[in-house]
Formats: structure tokens, sequence, C-alpha cells
């Protein structure tokens, strides 16, 4: 559903788009951002890389991505809490921003794979939200000020997204997501993915 118009934003704005099917560890697909983040820097062809979750939609086709990510900063999320500092280890994973250039992230993605190997091996299940904010607070708070942008805007506010809508469950942070909310989820981004087509005339075009 929400792929048609993530398409259709990376082919108005030039870029290429990735769609990763199946799972690279284990039985759980959120572990595969890992992956995808280790092979857009192993190719070095791209100076960043955004990751989406398949409850995420871009609904600005006008938006400049990059001006979202500084480029001394390694990464830009939507911070869980306002009220924490910009350079919070507690941001959201399902809507991520990497700059591929930056020092540190090989280190951070190695760190990321390594924790997601060892849960599959052992078959404790953590999610690979969990595991991310496990590796970036092993930074100390000086280094994660030029690492992390932890945004607070509304750009990718959840549901509310001016950028991204990530319209995530709403079930006491269960795994399984009751028939209720899954339809209440579709509803929402179907919506989301409509209005963005019709408002960018041609944009969704073949897709």
């Amino acid at each position: 559903m929400t792929e048609k118009v993530n398409r259709a934003y990376a082919r108005r704005r030039h870029y290429d788009y990735v769609r990763m099917n199946g799972v690279a560890f284990g039985d759980f697909a959120g572990y595969n951002k890992a992956e995808v983040l280790r092979t857009a820097i192993k190719m070095s062809i791209y100076d960043a890389v955004l990751i989406l979750d398949a409850d995420a939609a871009i609904v600005d086709m006008d938006q400049d991505i990059m001006e979202l990510l500084p480029t001394e900063m390694m990464l830009t999320a939507h911070r869980v809490r306002k009220e924490d500092p910009s350079h919070t280890y507690n941001i959201n994973n399902g809507v991520t921003l990497w700059n591929l250039h930056h020092a540190k992230i090989s280190d951070v993605t190695t760190s990321w794979l390594s924790e997601i190997d060892k849960r599959v091996e052992n078959g404790a299940f953590s999610s690979d939200q969990e595991l991310l904010h496990k590796v970036l607070m092993t930074y100390s708070e000086e280094e994660r000020t030029h690492m992390i942008n932890g945004i607070s805007t509304r750009h990718l506010f959840y549901q509310e997204g001016t950028f991204v809508k990530h319209v995530i469950r709403n079930n006491g942070g269960t795994w399984a997501s009751p028939p209720e909310d899954l339809k209440r989820r579709k509803r929402i981004l179907q919506n989301a993915v409509n209005n963005a087509c019709e408002k960018w005339k041609g944009v969704c075009n073949d897709l």
C-alpha cells in the first residue's frame, strides 16, 4: 500500500528505491533494516539512505529529504520523547535517515548486526529498535551530539507526520496487531496515499 507513494517520491527525486522481501535474520523482518544499511554502506555509491517500515508513507513530494540530515550527523529520526535532548538514543526506528559518509556509521552498523546475530543465535527476541538503542547508548553524550539528530518537528511525527506518516500499532506495546487496530492503520495509510497521489497529479501513475 505505502510502496506507491514511496516509489513515487524516489522517482520524482531521481533516487533509487529498493524493497527488501523476506527476512535476513531469523524470522523477524524488522532486522532487515540493519542488513539494508550494511548493503548500502558496502556498495559505496550512495550518500544517504532512508529506511522505512512498511507502515510508513511519504506524503510530501516537495520536501527535500536532505534538508533533514545535517552533514555532520550520522542519523536523523523522530525522538520518542520531546523533552529529551536532540542527541538522545531514544529515537523511532521505523523511519530513519542515515548519512553513509559519517565516521561512526560502519561501527554502529557492525555493532547493531552483532546484537541481532546474538539474539537470533540465542533465540531471545528483542526488537530492532531496542537493539539499535542499545548500540547508541554505548556512545557518550558528547559523541552522540555529533551523531544523532533526534528531531521533534512534525516531519516524522508518527501518523501526524507532514513528510512521512508512520502509523504504528496502538495495542499496548504488544507485537500482535488486533484486527480493529490493523483496519485503523490501513485506513489512515490508504487515505494518506490517496491524498498524496491526488495532490501531486500524475506522480503515482504507472506505479
